[in-house]
């Protein structure tokens, strides 16, 4: 391997362990704003709404879905973060667009 492919190489590697961290945290927010999201329904009285339960069920599945991108990813290993990263944009995009449906920031 050349010095300008180990570089490369060396690179795609950084960018893709700051972007895990960057992830990593992200999911952690959005599994407590879930919660809380949650626990506010159980107690404000909202049990009776249930277009916004159907609302919270779909953030939660598409949440769970954006856990599981993210651990295909980190199992695989940064060096193949090129090919799951189209998998992991779209599973972030769909559960911004829950939060936003939701009104709630994501």
């Amino acid at each position: 391997m050349s010095a300008r492919a180990s570089r490369t190489r060396e690179r795609i590697v950084d960018i893709a362990e700051a972007h895990v961290g960057r992830l990593q945290t992200q999911l952690q927010q959005w599994g407590k704003k879930l919660d809380d999201l949650a626990a506010q329904v159980a107690t404000d009285g909202w049990r009776g709404n249930l277009d916004y339960h159907k609302d919270i069920d779909e953030l939660n599945a598409k949440y769970h879905t954006a856990q599981t991108r993210f651990v295909e990813f980190k199992t695989a290993g940064s060096a193949k973060w090129w090919g799951f990263k189209a998998s992991v944009d779209h599973a972030w995009n769909d559960v911004e667009g829950a939060f936003a449906k939701l009104g709630s920031p994501a």
